[in-house]
Formats: structure tokens, C-alpha cells, sequence
């Protein structure tokens, strides 16, 4: 999955991976015994209910992207095309470090089963061979873990987590004149015509 330009303001694009779709898609193929994608949700801003709280229906996953931070500075970069002699693109990125929140709903055993699934083939290059194509890096995954609240275990379908750190680029570009050569009339040898004051 390439990175699709968006324009925003008029004269920029920002270029960024879809986080989600990525890590959607590597949950529902690495989670062990798989989960259809269709039981995959995103989290905070979903539209739709949570299916329900027992049976098949409480058998779903929810992702939730935590934060997504800098790491350094911009970096620029120019490209043209001197046969053409269109305009240039500058372009401005900046490396993403990101945090999403993978919970597993259902029967204890198979919600345990799926979180160390994930959480294993994300540290390895299995997850790295898989997201390759996705202009995003995996970089880490916490241990799973339950997180079935204890007040509220007779309420809800228990729950086993796992935090997945990856990494991505994010740029803005913007179309920019550029030239190749000039025309120099006059020149100056700036030491003898300005020289520095004591």
C-alpha cells in the first residue's frame, strides 16, 4: 500500500500511512485461531456499537491508536525533473513513533491465545516482511496482558491487551520553482570591494 498524496490548504500534500487499515490487517492475519476482520474495531471514534457481551458475539478485537510521537527533526528534500523542466517538490518529513492498543474480547483462553500471537510474531520479522509494503515499521510489542476490569467481570467478555509500537514517515511536499543555471553580469571579489571592518 503506497503512500497517497492529500491535498490540504490548496498548495501542499501530506503523505502518511494508513495506521490503521495496516495494523488491522496484520491482527487478523497473524492472531491465532484467526479473527475475521470484520470483528476488528477501531477504537475511541468507531460509529457503530461493540457487538454483545456473550456467545459468538463477544468474540471481537478492538484497536485504539494511543499516540503517535516525533522522533527528531525534519528532514528536507527537493526532486525534479530536468527534462521536463516542470516544477520541483520540496518536501518536508518528520519520523513517527506510534502506539496502538490491540484488546482482544471473548473466551479467556482463545482472547490469551491471540494477544501472545500477535505480540510474538511482532517482534519478529515475520511483522516486518508483512508490513513492508505498508510504509510501515514495527519496532516493538509489550507483553500481553488481562485487563478485564475486576468489578466488572460478570458484565463483560474478558479482555487480553497487547501495545504495538511501530514506526512511519509523515511528509508535506509543495510544488516549487527551481533553475539549473544564471546569468551572470557583473561579479565582484567581495574581500577587496567590502572589506571588514577592525
Amino acid at each position: 500500500m503506497s503512500q497517497e498524496p492529500l491535498p490540504i490548504h490548496g498548495s501542499y500534500a501530506v503523505s502518511m500511512p494508513d495506521v490503521f487499515a495496516a495494523v488491522r490487517d496484520y491482527v487478523a492475519d497473524r492472531a491465532f485461531p484467526p479473527i475475521d476482520p470484520d470483528r476488528i474495531f477501531r477504537g475511541w471514534r468507531h460509529k457503530d456499537a461493540l457487538p454483545g457481551r456473550s456467545g459468538d458475539d463477544a468474540d471481537f478485537a478492538v484497536l485504539t491508536i494511543l499516540s503517535d510521537t516525533r522522533r527528531g527533526t525534519n528532514v528536507s528534500g527537493f526532486t525534479t525533473d530536468a527534462a521536463t523542466r516542470d516544477d520541483g517538490t520540496l518536501t518536508r518529513s518528520k519520523l513517527v513513533v506510534c502506539e496502538v492498543l490491540a484488546e482482544f474480547y471473548g473466551d479467556a483462553d482463545l482472547s490469551r491465545r491471540r494477544a501472545c500471537a500477535v505480540e510474538t510474531a511482532f517482534r519478529d520479522e515475520i511483522a516486518t516482511r508483512f508490513l513492508a509494503g505498508r510504509d510501515v515499521t514495527p519496532l516493538y510489542a509489550d507483553a500481553a496482558r488481562e485487563v478485564t476490569p475486576a468489578e466488572h467481570r460478570r458484565d463483560i467478555p474478558p479482555r487480553y491487551a497487547v501495545t504495538l509500537r511501530l514506526s512511519y514517515w509523515m511528509s508535506l511536499s509543495a510544488r516549487a520553482d527551481w533553475f539549473d543555471n544564471a546569468n551572470v553580469h557583473f561579479l565582484v571579489e567581495v574581500d577587496t570591494h567590502y572589506p571588514m571592518e577592525d
